[in-house]
């Protein structure tokens, strides 16, 4: 009977300890082998073009071009000023989709 109390007692923190374990799990180890992944094929693409020798050596610096080129892109889509809501990069608006929304100050 005092296991049963003291199960009941801990059982809904034994659960939470599990779930949260299970989220940052989720949370860290699913965009790390997205990351694996991308490396892999970044590789193997890198090896099959240049070679295993000279791919060896142009793997850091292509990889680092590739990762600064795309934090250019993303950063430069993000200080867009205006943007449709049509498509990305778009100026204006297409009145049928989307809400049409107020110019907001961002400074």
């Amino acid at each position: 009977m005092i296991d049963a109390i003291a199960t009941f007692a801990t059982a809904p923190f034994e659960g939470a300890g599990e779930s949260i374990s299970t989220l940052f799990d989720g949370l860290l180890t699913g965009p790390a082998a997205l990351i694996e992944a991308g490396a892999r094929i970044s590789e193997n693409a890198i090896t099959s073009v240049f070679g295993a020798e000279l791919g060896g050596i142009l793997a850091l610096p292509l990889t680092v071009a590739l990762s600064l080129a795309s934090l250019y892109l993303l950063a430069t889509f993000l200080d867009e000023e205006e943007t449709g809501n049509l498509f990305p990069g778009l100026p204006f608006d297409v009145p049928i989709i989307g809400a049409d929304e107020e110019a907001v100050d961002d400074q």
